[in-house]
Parts: structure tokens; sequence; C-alpha cells
């Protein structure tokens, strides 16, 4: 008995022991990953993660914008990720989970979005005047883009307004008829970054035409009060200008439409008005009359853009300033009336010699003042010379270089002293020499004595001449038609000719 119960203890006691054993033999499952954390940059990629591990393990994702393989294995190991490139514009992540056992280790994956990004080219257009069609504008772009005319540029037009990516944008462009240069900036701006670009086009102004005529008229016709104008001169403005019913009272035109002449007459304008810009694109007029129009102002720069000017008549109005230089861009001038202007002063320019086919030259009337220029003799078509009543104080002694000589005028001028010149005796064509109360000294030039038989007005009354008039002169066949005691005396008091 006591050996048989010793045996069972003994036998107890083993296989608590063995028990005891098998359990602390058990396996523990290991796992741990090389990165918990992998990001990309926006372009495709592949990254490897290592596993360690003493067991079988498994790779698992839900996210579909990458891959991982293998996704099992046993032991240590890696995976590899893989992404494509995102095209989008947001940060992307999502979880990779390793699994073996009980364990688990997460792997967090993440990628760059693209940057908005934008380009325009070119950057400006200069466009001439008849304008462009289908002009390619490349806009290249990784997010969406409008691109925005503004909205009071009705001349642009494009056939796309709106795209993605690289896209060829034709522009049209419509001609300008207008006598002004125009722009505009459209601008091409992406929707996800809200970057932009700025194009510019720029368009040259048309060339002057029958339109260009029109739209100056009516600048004109504004510019005057043309609707308040004398009640049968007033124009039609809803009917062209050759309509014989639109009544465009003292406009001529030529065979192509174009203003040649405009005309208008006293009690024509209402109101007081001054010469608007727009005159100037009249540029094939040969022929512009404002006598007695109530134009006010300085003498207009607008006019010396007219080269095509023969005739020019701004009689009786109320101009002020002065002639300028630019005078000697009337090549074709022919006739100048500023007469009767009695604010219009300066001197008169020495370019006054440039105009060689000038004829008539009226300046009376007017407060231009100091020495007529020597230079006065290049105008070798000049007949009548008109400055009574002016301000000038001086006169040269060229009038023999001027062949075509037929009247001189240069009475009540105050300021004027001086001798009478010798070269006045020597125009083979005078007509008539008037320069009378003035304050001229010195004696009748013997040359007078060879004036021609056609000058039949010698008025030098009212002067300070003094000495004798000489024997050759009394002894002209036309002493007698020059009433000598009307015209030639008396002289100012104090003086005579003894």
């Amino acid at each position: 008995m006591k050996v048989s119960t010793a045996l069972k203890a003994a036998a107890a006691i083993a296989a608590c022991l063995l028990l005891f054993s098998c359990k602390k033999e058990e396996k523990v499952t290991e796992l741990s990953v090389s990165s918990r954390a992998v990001s990309f940059t926006a372009d495709a990629g592949e990254q490897t993660v290592t596993i360690t591990s003493n067991s079988s393990w498994m790779v698992a994702s839900t996210a579909s914008w990458f891959t991982v393989s293998p996704t099992s294995g046993s032991g240590d190991g890696s995976f590899k990720i893989a992404v494509g490139a995102n095209d989008g514009f947001e940060v992307r992540s999502a979880d990779v989970t390793v699994t073996a056992g009980d364990k688990t280790q997460t792997v967090k994956v993440s990628q760059l979005a693209q940057t908005p990004s934008l380009d325009v080219s070119p950057a400006s257009f200069d466009v001439e005047h008849p304008g462009l069609k289908d002009a390619e504008l490349t806009i290249t772009s990784n997010a969406p883009w409008t691109l925005t005319i503004p909205s009071d540029c009705d001349w642009i037009t494009a056939d796309k307004t709106e795209g993605t990516g690289t896209t060829v944008v034709k522009l049209t462009v419509l001609a300008n008829v207008l006598r002004e240069t125009r722009s505009a900036v459209l601008t091409v701006k992406e929707t996800v970054g809200g970057n932009q670009k700025e194009v510019s086009v720029s368009q040259e102004m048309g060339p002057r035409s029958r339109l260009t005529d029109s739209l100056a008229l009516v600048a004109f016709y504004n510019a005057t009060d043309g609707a308040n104008w004398k009640a049968d001169r007033v124009w039609d403005l809803t009917k062209p200008m050759d309509d014989t019913d639109a009544k465009w009272y003292g406009v001529t035109l030529d065979e192509e439409g174009r203003v040649t002449a405009l005309k208008l007459m006293k009690g024509t304008i209402t109101a007081a008005w001054t010469m608007p810009a727009a005159i100037s694109e009249l540029t094939e007029l040969t022929e512009l009359r404002f006598v007695d129009c109530q134009l006010t102002g300085e003498f207009p720069e607008s006019l010396y853009g007219l080269t095509k000017l023969e005739v020019l008549f701004l009689t009786n109005n109320k101009l002020t300033g002065q002639l300028s230089d630019k005078i000697s861009q009337w090549k074709d001038i022919e006739q100048i009336y500023i007469d009767q202007n009695p604010d219009l002063g300066g001197s008169l320019p020495k370019e006054i010699g440039q105009l060689t086919k000038l004829n008539n030259l009226n300046i009376a009337k007017t407060a231009i003042s100091g020495t007529i220029p020597a230079e006065i003799k290049g105008c070798a078509a000049l007949k009548n010379f008109m400055a009574y009543s002016t301000s000038i104080t001086g006169i040269p002694d060229v009038w023999d270089q001027l062949p075509a000589l037929e009247l001189i005028q240069l009475y009540s001028n105050k300021g004027l002293t001086g001798e009478i010149p010798a070269s006045m005796g020597k125009c083979a064509k005078i007509k008539n020499i008037w320069l009378y109360d003035c304050n001229l000294t010195g004696n009748v030039p013997e040359t007078f004595a060879n004036l021609p038989t056609s000058c039949i007005g010698l008025r030098i009354q009212d002067n300070k001449l003094s000495g004798t008039v000489p024997a050759a002169v009394k002894a002209h066949a036309n002493w007698t038609r020059w009433k000598a005691d009307q015209y030639i005396f008396p002289q100012q008091e104090g003086y005579g000719l003894e």
C-alpha cells in the first residue's frame, strides 16, 4: 500500500512538471515595420517597407490610388507601396495594415497634390487697323481656366472661353474704323489656385474715310449747338451727307464722298463755340470758311493738320492766341483771312515765307504785333497783303522780291515807325500802297518815281514824313491821280513836305 501510494504521488508530480514545461515553451508572435508613415510627391513612385516577424503576415489596404505587393508573407520580409501620379489638387492619404497573428501594425501613406500652374502666350497682340482673324493664343494649365473679355469690348471675340490643359484659343479682332487707337486687356484665370495672366490687345486707328469725315462733322455740329442753328441751315444727321434732303448746309463732297469744303456764313451758328479737335479728321478739306460765326478760344491747333487746305476764312470771330510755326504745314494754302479777330495776337511767324502758293493774306484788325518777318519774301505768289489796324511796329525792305504783289495795306497802324521801304517802289505789278495814318518818318522814297502806271492808289498821308517830295516822284504820270493834297498830305501836325 505505501509503495503504491508513493508511485501515485510521483506520477502526479511528473504530470504537473510536464504540464508546466509545455506551457513555458508556447510561441509568442512578433511583428514590426520599418516605417509607420510613408509620403510621396505628386508624381508616381514606390517605396519599400520592411517587416520583421516570427510568424506569417498579411498586408491590406482599401485605397485605390496605390497598390501593395506582396500582400502576404512569413517571417522577415518586405512589401512595396506603388502610387500613381496625383493629378488632383488635394493631398490624399490612406492606411496600410500589416497583421501577424494577434499583432497589427499601421503604415500611414500620403501623397502631395499638384500645384496649379498657368502659362499664356503671347502676352500681347499689336493689331493693324484691318483686324485679325484666328489669332492664336496658347493657354497651358494643369487646372481648369476661364478667359474673360471685358464687357465693353465688342471688337474682340474668342472661340473658347474655358478649358483645361494645353489649349489653343483663336481670337478675332474686328477692323477699327475709328480715328483713335483702342486697346483691351483679356484675363485668363485658373480656377483652383486663382493664378491669372493678362493679355493686352492694342489696335491702331483706322484710316480716314467718308465715315470718319461724317463723324468729324457730327462732332463739329454738336460743338456748335447745331440743333439751334439758323432754322433753314440745320443738318439732318439721320441722313447721309450727300442726301439732298439732309440739307447738310455748307458741306461739299468729292466723288468718293470725302468732305472737301465746309463753309458757314454769318447767322448760321447762334452760340459761342470753340473748334473741336475732330475738325483735323477732314484731311481732304481744301476750303474752310467760318465767317462771323462766333468762333472763340485760341487759334485752333487742329487746323494745322489740314495739310490740303487752300482757302481759310475765319473773318470776324473772337479768336485769341496766335499763329504758330506750324503754318508751314499748309503747303497748298492760297488764301488766309483771319482779319477782324481783335484779340488774336502774337507776331507773324517767319514760317509764313514757306507758303509759296499764298496769294492773299489778311490779318487786318487783329492784335498781331512786331515786325513783319523778312521771310515773307518767300511768298512768291502773294498778290494782296492786308495788315491794317494791327499792332505791327516794323516792315522789312523786301517787297520788290514779291513779283506778283498788287496790294499793300498797312494803314492805321499807330505803332508802325521807321521809313517807308524803298523796295515798295520797285514792285512791278503794284496797284495800291496804303500806308496812311501810321507813324512813319523820313521822306518819300525816290523809287516811287518808278511805280508802274497800274499803281492807281498811293496813300501815305497822316504820318510823320518830312523833307521834300522828290521831283521825279512829282513828275510821275499818276501824280494827280494820287491826289497829293489828300493822299500824300497832310502829315501829322508839326511835320510837312516843304
